[in-house]
């Protein structure tokens, strides 16, 4: 056999879900009946589970930046937690646009320029970026999106689809459609009936519905039912740190050629090898120094989050040499100053 190639094994690793569906269809509820799971509030919906699910939440969830610095340290630091949810995904990328719209907007002058798509690109290059961190992180991905209604010829609805960024539908192992049980069907279904593929539905021929795992067209929505689809194993396993924060899924990674040697940082890292996109051996010591002298811990949050919002990248491997020398500047040089 090549070199380049081996036998595939290994099975489901993780689950990678996106439900959709009308408000009141229970899909908060299901999604944290998940094992240990950690969930981004972004409407309060699950504060009325507070007492009936054991549960993690983040509920400050209007700063974009908060948000991706809590997924990178997921990735370190997965602690507990064995699922997470983004409920519903929808705001988050709605955030992520009003964000880049207010940077344009403050970088232009013009309080009322209304951005072109072309400038608008970073939303979509942050999006590819969530997609392959959401594949990447050791946790049951679990993502519940509000349902789009599509019209057809007859000015009537056709189908629903779900209100999320073009990319999640790719990443997703299943993408499922939940609306209230039709009438005749609750004996079978219960209150609620969920549609794993486009042909399920009863009206709406078309759909955007995805199933790789040959689950059941339609099934009865509640965590019982959908748990019995799923493999136990992969489900509940302890989830392993990645220690470089994400940075994997960074849009740089595929630039990353230059190795370089660590030293006189003061870390652990001293006289490790690591590959980088051109920041040099001495930058990178430079800022691994300057944060271990923060005893407060302060300053690598300040580094993640400035890679964040100004190079969509997490780690500072992800560097070139030029954009490590103004970093340096922006972040040691007029922070000590």
């Amino acid at each position: 056999m090549s070199k380049f190639f081996e036998k595939a094994s290994g099975g489901i690793s993780r689950y990678k879900i996106c439900i959709f569906g009308a408000p009141g269809t229970t899909k908060t509820r299901t999604a944290l009946q998940f094992p240990s799971p950690v969930t981004f509030d972004f409407e309060n919906g699950a504060a009325p589970y507070t007492n009936e699910f054991d549960f993690a939440r983040m509920t400050n969830t209007t700063n974009v930046r908060d948000i991706d610095l809590a997924i990178a340290d997921l990735y370190e630091d997965p602690g507990p937690f064995k699922t997470v949810i983004f409920d519903p995904i929808t705001l988050y990328f709605e955030m992520k646009k009003e964000a880049a719209i207010k940077r344009i907007r403050e970088k232009k002058g013009k309080p009322d320029y209304d951005p072109n798509n072309f400038e608008l690109g970073d939303v979509n290059a942050e999006a590819k970026r969530l997609a392959k961190m959401l594949i990447n992180l050791d946790l049951n991905v679990i993502i519940t999106a509000r349902a789009k209604e599509i019209y057809g010829n007859a000015n009537s609805i056709s189908r629903y689809e779900p209100n999320v960024h073009k990319e999640i539908p790719y990443i997703v192992d299943a993408l499922i459609y939940v609306e209230a049980s039709r009438k005749g069907t609750h004996d079978e279904f219960g209150p609620f009936t969920a549609y794993t593929t486009p042909d399920s539905h009863p009206v709406y021929e078309e759909g955007p519905m995805k199933n790789r795992f040959n689950w059941p067209p339609r099934f009865r929505f509640d965590y019982k039912t959908l748990a019995g689809l799923l493999d136990q194993t992969a489900l509940n396993r302890d989830a392993v740190p990645d220690p470089t924060g994400g940075a994997m899924f960074s849009t740089n990674i595929e630039d990353r050629r230059f190795t370089v040697m660590i030293k006189d940082s003061g870390t652990d890292y001293d006289g490790k090898e690591v590959i980088t996109a051109g920041i040099t051996g001495e930058q990178v010591s430079q800022i691994l120094k300057w944060q271990h002298e923060d005893t407060k811990g302060v300053r690598q949050d300040d580094v993640k989050a400035y890679l964040i919002e100004n190079y969509k990248v997490s780690s500072i491997r992800d560097l070139s040499e030029k954009e490590a020398e103004l970093a340096i500047t922006t972040l040691i040089e007029e922070n000590d100053k």
